[in-house]
């Protein structure tokens, strides 16, 4: 796609870079997603956290729970701060994978950030709770 840029005479941007990654990430093209993440750097355009959230809520997808962390780890190291939608993609990450502590702990983290929970969020933390529950069958 960048090569009939290219040729068009247009430059991709970090828009047309972020798109780009999110839909490697949706596929599961973590490898290819993680190219055009550095790639974007290479070209002189600064990562930003929807850059970022979109390659740690692909790695939450593809189960790879401890480079999302990285990633996320990494954002934070370079001044970015996760938003709402990093941390409930961090959440639904572990919480499909089977880490709720973990996923608890993301939302505690998220609460001292001063960042309320929408209703996406809200699935996803009743997940855990749910998950975790012994509910007896009543009928």
């Amino acid at each position: 796609m960048f090569k009939e840029m290219n040729k068009m005479g247009l430059v991709p941007d970090k828009i047309s870079y972020t798109v780009i990654i999110a839909g490697l990430c949706r596929i599961g093209a973590m490898k290819k997603a993680m190219e055009m993440f550095i790639e974007m750097l290479s070209r002189g355009l600064t990562h930003d956290v929807v850059t970022y959230t979109c390659l740690i809520d692909g790695y939450c997808k593809s189960n790879q729970m401890d480079v999302a962390r990285v990633v996320c780890d990494e954002m934070k190291d370079k001044g970015i701060s996760p938003n709402l939608m990093t941390y409930t993609a961090l959440m639904g990450g572990y919480c499909t994978h089977g880490s709720p502590k973990k996923a608890l702990q993301v939302y505690e983290e998220m609460q001292e950030k001063g960042i309320k929970p929408d209703d996406i969020t809200g699935l996803v933390l009743g997940s855990v709770l749910v998950g975790n529950m012994h509910v007896p069958n009543f009928w």
